[in-house]
């Protein structure tokens, strides 16, 4: 194997080890989102606070994950580039 085929083997594991990794919070979002539901349906006293609590969650979450993806993305594309790139 040339060392190029080594480099992008090595980086897209890499990734794919990344990305493996980070699909917990993708669970995390979609239980937030069905306790935001029922918490909706019950329509209790404090439902409204609670509903803005989880919502504050599940924004940091998903700040969070854009963050992790686009550094997962600079990193393969940078990875991609010092191999030769998109030839």
């Amino acid at each position: 194997m040339n060392k190029q085929a080594e480099a992008l083997g090595v980086a897209g594991h890499s990734a794919l080890l990344d990305l493996q990794a980070d699909m917990g919070q993708f669970e995390w979002l979609s239980s937030l989102m069905w306790v935001i539901k029922r918490e909706a349906q019950e329509n209790g006293p404090r439902s409204m606070d609670v509903i803005k609590n989880l919502a504050d969650i599940g924004n940091y979450l998903a700040d969070e994950k854009a963050s992790t993806l686009e550094d997962i993305c600079k990193r393969l594309e940078d990875d991609l580039d010092a191999v030769g790139g998109a030839q």
